[in-house]
């Protein structure tokens, strides 16, 4: 359950909004999180930066900062329930849980086997090459929740937003409109004119360009993150949309605020011809045992060796009775019940 109720939310986030200012003042930025957070915050919207405060406030391990920030905003006493919820939080009434994360919690451990891809995002979160890359691997491996990764990085670090779309057959049309309503969505674009063209890959292309043209202007960072789950039966001019705009986010990566993920296993990116050079191209790996035990290991820490291996073992068996589409949602529900096995369990 959710510390806040989205009504508490919407407040709060509606007084950030004052208090930062529009366009947001730095110093009132400053005086909520401080000089180290203040320095991550590439966005100039003032909603997104105050939805990235409150992320940031119900992250923490205690509810220092929510309590702070709330103090700051609401100086009048407006929001009586959140007042009293803090309340209840300074008494130990109610107990602070934040945000349950995925295999990567508590955030100084390991993520399994995914260490060099973790590092190219946080590279790109900061502004970094590349512009585009690939994440490949098949069902079961972990692409879709490598979206959740990125979704809390946007939360974590506000330096860039997020569009996630799936690809795959639809039973209706429409899913290219969509697709580029949700991206000049998330720019701030108005709606696209309506292109001439009726051949639907020659619509695409031009859809992609005036994206990109239109945006041009826009300095807040957007990742359009693509789950090509399926090529079969796509809608005509998706495939070749998402094409070009790889094709123009490479070639002048400075000129536009679109940054492309795509997740895919390797065949379905046979489609497209502007794909990311090797280099920006992430294989997922099967999560080896030896990557488990490492986990284990910066987890728990001083076990015996012995004891990390029979767990290990133990996960690997286990996962191996899973089938492909919930093969990393029991790896993740293992691994942390075998960490709190072993976290109840003598040091060695």
């Amino acid at each position: 359950m959710s510390l806040l109720s989205a009504d508490q939310r919407l407040q709060i986030v509606a007084l950030l909004v004052n208090f930062l200012g529009m366009p947001v003042q730095p110093q009132a930025l400053q005086a909520l999180v401080g000089l180290e957070l203040r320095g991550r915050v590439k966005a100039t919207d003032p909603t997104r930066v105050a939805d990235w405060v409150l992320a940031q406030a119900l992250a923490q391990p205690n509810h220092r900062m929510l309590k702070q920030i709330v103090g700051q905003v609401d100086g009048a006493g407006t929001l009586l329930e959140v007042h009293a919820l803090i309340g209840r939080l300074d008494n130990g009434e109610t107990p602070w849980t934040p945000p349950p994360e995925a295999l990567w919690v508590p955030a100084d451990w390991p993520f399994v086997d995914r260490d060099d891809l973790r590092a190219t995002l946080d590279e790109m979160a900061l502004g970094r090459p590349p512009a585009a890359i690939t994440v490949e691997g098949p069902m079961g491996y972990g692409k879709k929740t490598m979206w959740l990764y990125i979704d809390r990085l946007a939360s974590q670090l506000g330096t860039f937003s997020a569009v996630y779309s799936e690809l795959r057959r639809q039973p209706v049309a429409g899913a290219l409109d969509s697709v580029v309503l949700d991206l000049r969505d998330k720019l701030e674009l108005g709606f696209p004119d309506d292109p001439t063209h009726t051949e639907p890959e020659r619509r695409a292309v031009v859809l992609a360009r005036d994206l990109v043209l239109d945006a041009a202007d826009r300095t807040d960072p957007v990742w359009f993150v693509v789950n090509i789950v399926e090529t079969a039966g796509l809608e005509d001019g998706l495939l070749r949309f998402v094409d070009e705009l790889l094709r123009l986010v490479q070639l002048e990566p400075d000129a536009t605020p679109l940054r492309i993920i795509l997740l895919s296993d390797s065949a379905s990116l046979s489609g497209l011809t502007n794909l990311p050079p090797i280099a920006a191209r992430r294989p997922l790996p099967d999560v080896a045992i030896t990557a488990i035990t490492r986990w284990l290991v910066a987890a728990v820490p001083n076990k015996p060796e012995t004891l990390y291996d029979i767990a290990a073992n133990r996960v690997v068996e286990r996962v191996a009775e899973a089938d492909a589409f919930h093969r990393l949602e029991m790896l993740k529900r293992h691994l942390k019940a075998t960490y709190q096995t072993l976290a109840g369990t003598p040091d060695g």
